[in-house]
């Protein structure tokens, strides 16, 4: 895939990449059937893209949701392990239709 946009390589000054869950199961759900362990295997290929210069910067998006804010401190380790420069923290609020009776509700 990489280089298959080869042409783009020296356009691109960061990547940014959503875990939003550091262990299986949260992944799983926040990312809807995604799998944490082919991410980890990705990120393995984006960190040495990172440490080459190729991707000038590597961000991580992690929305704190119920099933997944005592992971927080391990999606720091994720990140040092990669090399990430930046994790972006954010909260999803519920829409304001729904309430906390709601089937989907989660804080």
């Amino acid at each position: 895939m990489w280089d298959s946009i080869s042409r783009a390589h020296g356009a691109i000054e960061s990547l940014h990449v959503s875990f939003n869950g550091a262990s299986p199961e949260s992944f799983r759900e926040n990312q809807r059937g995604g799998e944490l362990h082919r991410l980890l295997a990705n990120m393995e290929f984006i960190a040495s893209l990172r440490n080459s210069g190729a991707i000038p910067r590597l961000t991580i998006g992690f929305y704190v949701r119920d099933n997944n804010f005592r992971e927080m401190r391990d999606i720091v380790l994720i990140a040092k392990r990669f090399g990430v420069d930046q994790i972006l923290f954010g909260h999803l609020m519920p829409p304001p239709y729904m309430t906390e009776q709601s089937p989907e509700y989660r804080a």
